[in-house]
Formats: C-alpha cells, sequence, structure tokens
C-alpha cells in the first residue's frame, strides 16, 4: 500500500495538479478572465471601478464615496462631481452593490494608498450598517481588488461561526470558479449577454445615475404587521405573475414565520450581545482613526431609511454602535458628519412610498432630495 503512494504515478499527479492549480490562480489574478467575467458580477464590478479611475489618472482624484448601494446609488454622482470640479477637485464613487463594511474599508485603504492627493474620503449609510457583520459569500467579490487591504487582526468582519470559512474566499480560483463553470455551461448564452451589455453601453462608472422610476405606494408597509400581511397577498399572487425587485424584496423581509410570528406577538428584533455589538464599535472607530491618522478629512452621511427597515431588518443596537462612534469623534476638526435622517420628513411635497424604489433604495425622487442636500453641505466645508 505504501507504494503505491510511493510510485511516481501517484505523486506526479499531484505535482501535477498543484502546478496547475498555481498556473490558474496566478493567470486569474493577473486578469486573464476579467474580459470575459459576467458584466454584473461584483466582481466584474470592482474591477471595472479600479479600472476607471486609473484611467482618468489616479492623481487627479482628492474625494471619493464609500458605501453600499444604499449610499452608492441615492447619488447622482455627476452632479456631485460637478459640485467637487467648482471647487478645483477630482471626485470618484468607490460605493459598491452588497458593499458592507469590509469593502469600505478595504477600498478606502487602497485609495489612500493609491490616490497620492486623496483629501478626503465620503462615507454614506443608513445607521442600520452600523449593526451589521458581514456576508461572507458577498464580501470577498465585492472587495476583491482590495483584498490586499484586507486585515483580519483588526477587523472582525463576520460572525465567529463563519471565521473557519474567510481564508478560501482569497483564492481567484474559489473568486473566479463559479463564474468559469457558469460560462462553460452556457457559453452562447454568456456571449451573447457580453456583446449586448457592450452595445447597451452603461453610463460610465464614476458619473452613474441609477434610474430608479418606481415607487412603494401600492404596499401597505406601514407597520410590520401590515407588512406581513402584504408579504402573504404578494405570494399568492406570485403564482399567476412574476413579482418585481421591490415585491421579492417584501416577501423575503416580512414573508418569513419568523416575521409572522414576531408581528403576531408584537415582539421586537433581538438586540445584538455585548461582545458582538463592541467588536462593531470597534471596527468602525478603528477604520475611522485609522482614515484621521493618514491625515485625511472624513465625512460620515447618515441617510434616511424606510420604515419597514426599522421594525424589519434594523438591528436595535445600531443606533447605539453609532452614538458610540460619532461621540468618539465629533469635536476632531477632520470629521464632519451630514445627518440626513430626518431630510425626508422635513418636507412636504412627497409622502414617504413616493420616496423609495424599493424600501432598500431611494427612487429617482428621494435621489434628488438627497444628492441636494449632499452637495449643499459639502459646499460648507470642503475647502476648509
Amino acid at each position: 500500500m505504501f507504494a503505491f503512494f510511493l510510485h511516481k504515478k501517484f505523486w506526479l499527479t499531484i505535482v501535477i495538479l498543484l502546478f496547475l492549480t498555481v498556473v490558474l490562480e496566478v493567470a486569474l489574478r493577473l486578469g486573464v478572465w476579467n474580459h470575459w467575467m459576467h458584466p454584473r458580477s461584483f466582481v466584474k464590478n470592482a474591477v471595472n471601478r479600479v479600472a476607471a479611475f486609473e484611467s482618468e489618472g489616479l492623481e487627479n482624484f482628492h474625494w471619493i464615496s464609500v458605501g453600499s448601494s444604499s449610499f452608492d446609488w441615492a447619488l447622482n454622482h455627476a452632479l456631485v462631481r460637478q459640485a467637487m470640479a467648482r471647487h478645483g477637485l477630482g471626485y470618484g464613487r468607490f460605493g459598491f452593490e452588497s458593499g458592507a463594511f469590509m469593502s469600505i474599508q478595504t477600498s478606502s485603504d487602497w485609495a489612500m494608498e493609491h490616490l497620492p492627493n486623496l483629501q478626503g474620503i465620503i462615507l454614506g449609510m443608513p445607521v442600520r450598517e452600523f449593526g451589521n457583520f458581514n456576508d461572507p459569500t458577498k464580501a470577498f467579490k465585492v472587495s476583491w481588488p482590495f483584498l490586499d487591504n484586507m486585515d483580519a487582526q483588526r477587523y472582525h468582519y463576520f460572525r465567529d461561526i463563519h471565521r473557519p470559512f474567510v481564508w478560501p474566499f482569497r483564492m481567484a480560483i474559489g473568486m473566479y470558479g463559479a463564474d468559469i463553470l457558469d460560462f462553460l455551461h452556457h457559453p452562447i448564452t454568456r456571449i451573447s449577454l457580453k456583446n449586448s451589455f457592450s452595445l447597451w453601453r452603461p453610463e460610465p462608472p464614476l458619473l452613474y445615475n441609477r434610474n430608479m422610476r418606481r415607487n412603494l405606494c401600492s404596499l401597505d408597509l406601514q407597520n410590520l404587521q401590515a407588512c406581513v400581511a402584504t408579504a402573504k397577498r404578494l405570494k399568492k399572487q406570485q403564482k399567476h405573475r412574476k413579482l418585481k425587485g421591490h415585491e421579492r424584496f417584501v416577501t423575503r423581509v416580512c414573508g418569513t414565520p419568523q416575521a409572522q410570528r414576531r408581528a403576531k406577538n408584537n415582539r421586537p428584533i433581538a438586540k445584538l450581545n455585548t461582545e458582538e455589538q463592541k467588536q462593531l464599535e470597534n471596527n468602525w472607530i478603528t477604520f475611522f482613526q485609522s482614515v484621521l491618522d493618514r491625515n485625511k478629512k472624513l465625512v460620515l452621511v447618515l441617510l434616511p431609511e424606510h420604515s419597514l427597515m426599522n421594525y424589519a431588518v434594523k438591528n436595535p443596537s445600531a443606533d447605539a454602535i453609532a452614538r458610540v462612534v460619532i461621540e468618539r469623534f465629533k469635536d476632531d476638526p477632520r470629521f464632519h458628519l451630514v445627518d440626513l435622517r430626518t431630510l425626508f420628513t422635513r418636507q412636504t411635497r412627497f409622502q414617504e412610498c413616493q420616496l423609495y424604489n424599493d424600501p432598500l433604495h431611494f427612487n429617482n425622487n428621494g435621489k434628488a432630495i438627497l444628492t441636494q442636500a449632499l452637495i449643499s453641505a459639502l459646499d460648507h466645508f470642503i475647502d476648509e
């Protein structure tokens, strides 16, 4: 038996497989598959964003915005860029769909290392994101170009249950493997999609202005009980028609047994335990301090939140974490807080349902209001 393991037919096969694995890993890290990636994948989005910065010249950016799609899709980035240009400053967007703390921290660290004239970072987020850990199935894909800036020793990215699965996600084979297999299974479909996406000519990555025309006024979402009833109704309709994006979101959030039990018993969302809350506080404080220690300005923009997010998604500990973090930095002249949480309630032109494309994202109405509010706030201190 041992003779078999010592025979070259065994170990030579192992050596060849290891060699091919290393070659494939290196090739993928060098970008050989980037041209063929699914055009709407998280990895492709992140790779394209870095390429956009490099094509315009890394020295031409003085400010960047970071955050998840809640903030990234909430802005008309062309208008923000024009506003910055009036101050003689270059602006670029580094917010990502399904972004979270890991992509915010790693992309910010990358920017501070690679953008020689960077003056400051605009971080936009709803308060609920202070209370979230990262989703390991998405975090590495969104952060792929910035994984060299990952620091698992300083930051607690994931809940303990996910920690054993962290490092395999850092391999290019793991990152690109599923996409390559999908291409091999559906080559004609993928090539057609790639060609149609190229012909469509999407907006330049740094001038993004997502068109979101929908509103939520056809859905009763005023409280958890109403949301659960709405989700039940939508699930019945699903038998006869395909649900739209905002409808699927409602069914995922309010159509679960957990949501139904909470609605029946009028029970709030469980808070984070003390250790988890402290870990998230330390994450944000360490990150904020790292930005200020590099002599960069940090603008924290707190966004409005749809009521559904407050009663069905937001962890009650998020507000406490936000207060601790803001209190820590409020007196630092390099830190600026732009609190827009009550922005929509201070105007009477629109109802809440008329300002959201889905409960997670603003529509064109909400985006116009928020973009102008941010530009006005930035004009007050951007040149300080």
